[in-house]
């Protein structure tokens, strides 16, 4: 049988962290109180304390749950299978795009304009820990090659971040396949390379 208690705690956090999200939009994390965000989420102040210490930790309980749901569509022991290839990649991407379209209107408020610099941060740290562990099944490190590793990762993990706001906040009304495809093509051919050519 579902328990009814855990079905409560479940849907009153979701209230409180949708409230997070709202009030973050409309008037930024700073202006937000308790106060507001139980309004906003219709519970009283007890109920929230229940849950959270204070907005901060409702703050980052939010933030590690999203990063948690998103690491766990694309599990390491699946990077390590990727191969750097268009279509495993494009399958990749569509993974990660997915998600971050069922949640939709966390991503687009908290990688946009308003939003915590600290989720884009570790957002860019989970892509590069994914891209090391695809790339490095298939590179070694070479102080002699033109550009490092490292360099090369933070590159793509930035540039696919960057794309992914874009994308949410409509400025690239794309489908996530077709975000995907691109994205698939840039990583393997890069951008120079990917502009000569028409994709097939």
């Amino acid at each position: 049988m579902v328990n009814v208690n855990d079905l409560r705690v479940v849907r009153t956090q979701s209230w409180l962290r949708e409230a997070l999200i709202k009030l973050i939009e409309q008037v930024g994390f700073d202006a937000i109180t308790v106060q507001s965000l139980t309004r906003e989420a219709g519970i009283n102040r007890a109920t929230f304390y229940q849950h959270y210490r204070d907005k901060y930790d409702l703050l980052d309980q939010s933030m590690t749950d999203m990063l948690t749901s998103l690491q766990d569509e694309v599990k390491v022991n699946d990077m390590k299978k990727v191969n750097l290839d268009i279509h495993s990649l494009e399958a990749l991407f569509l993974r990660v795009l997915t998600i971050i379209s069922r949640y939709q209107p966390y991503f687009k408020v908290m990688l946009g304009d308003k939003g915590l610099p600290s989720f884009q941060s570790q957002l860019i740290q989970l892509i590069k820990n994914n891209l090391n562990e695809v790339i490095g099944q298939h590179f070694s490190a070479d102080p002699q090659q033109q550009i490092t590793q490292d360099i090369a990762i933070t590159y793509v993990a930035t540039a696919n971040v960057g794309l992914i706001t874009q994308w949410l906040t409509g400025m690239m009304p794309y489908s996530a396949e077709f975000m995907a495809t691109q994205m698939a093509h840039l990583f393997v051919k890069g951008p120079l390379q990917t502009l000569q050519k028409t994709l097939i």
